[in-house]
């Protein structure tokens, strides 16, 4: 028993660093989502809204060279109702732990389902499309497997498809906060 103890120690101090360089990332994040452009329905008429609402994703790290990062990021955000904005995003994520810095930035593209709902006093209506949104980030190590997401703006468009609700090609803003579990 009076082994046991050192031994687990040991394991743990070689465990714990190894730890920041996981390969899977979870995170969760409060998003406000600007969107414009948004078709209202049966009118013509188009408007702007902030959407706030949660988000979540996941990164699979594929090569870590030195301090560069690359993964593979799958994400997704709702505020559903009315103003609403959906997403569901794959893409490509590229970050940086800089040497001697409690910060780690990064920059993503990704793709994939937008779907928007707007409503004005007479009328609502929704738009379901394709969409692209360009982010960069800053994560703050807080623990070896646990970082603050202090700050993640993002922009891009949707290009909604006529046959299942297409109209405008709203433009979309987004601000998020959150946090990040590594694995």
């Amino acid at each position: 028993m009076s082994r046991l103890l050192p031994a687990t120690l040991a394991a743990l101090a070689f465990a714990v660093p190894s730890l920041h360089a996981q390969a899977i990332s979870i995170y969760g994040t409060f998003s406000d989502i600007h969107a414009s452009n948004v078709a209202n329905g049966t009118d013509t008429s188009t408007s702007s809204y902030w959407a706030p609402g949660f988000g979540g994703g996941v990164t699979f790290g594929v090569i870590p060279i030195g301090p560069i990062r690359l993964g593979f990021d799958l994400r997704g955000s709702s505020k559903p109702g009315t103003p609403g904005v959906d997403t569901g995003l794959a893409g490509i994520k590229l970050g940086v732990k800089i040497p001697f810095v409690a910060l780690k930035p990064y920059v993503q593209a990704s793709g994939g389902y937008i779907a928007t709902s707007a409503k004005t006093s007479t009328s609502s209506g929704s738009q379901k499309g394709v969409g692209y949104e360009i982010l960069a980030g800053a994560d703050i190590p807080i623990a070896p497997f646990f970082d603050f997401r202090a700050l993640e703006i993002g922009a891009g468009k949707a290009y909604g498809i006529p046959d299942i609700g297409g109209g405008p090609n709203p433009t979309l803003f987004s601000v998020s906060t959150g946090l990040v579990f590594r694995f």
